[in-house]
């Protein structure tokens, strides 16, 4: 739920499904694609591996997805202020009229 687009988070849901049910034993692109294919009906196999070589593009390694993932995290509090400072303001410039 922290990411902006819902997509990334279901791609990264099925990843870490993916590494969990390999008891923590890595996983390749391909086997991950197979897994999303469940997931994306709506794509095509040859549309999800371009999306995906688009993603693996942006990410220079892996082996910091621990801080990756708290960056959406952090970046998914900071929209959460923002929507609540943007209701409030709302609701006292209510008031005040």
């Amino acid at each position: 739920d922290d990411f902006y687009f819902s997509q990334l988070g279901e791609i990264y849901k099925a990843a870490v499904n993916l590494y969990l049910q390999k008891s923590g034993v890595g996983f390749d692109v391909i086997q991950l694609l197979e897994r999303l294919s469940a997931t994306f009906t709506d794509i095509s196999k040859k549309d999800m591996k371009k999306i995906m070589s688009e993603l693996m593009s942006c990410v220079p390694t892996s082996s910091h997805a621990v801080e990756y993932a708290h960056l959406v995290k952090k970046y998914s509090a900071l929209r959460t202020e923002r929507k609540i400072c943007s209701s409030l303001t709302i609701v006292l410039q209510e008031k005040l009229n």
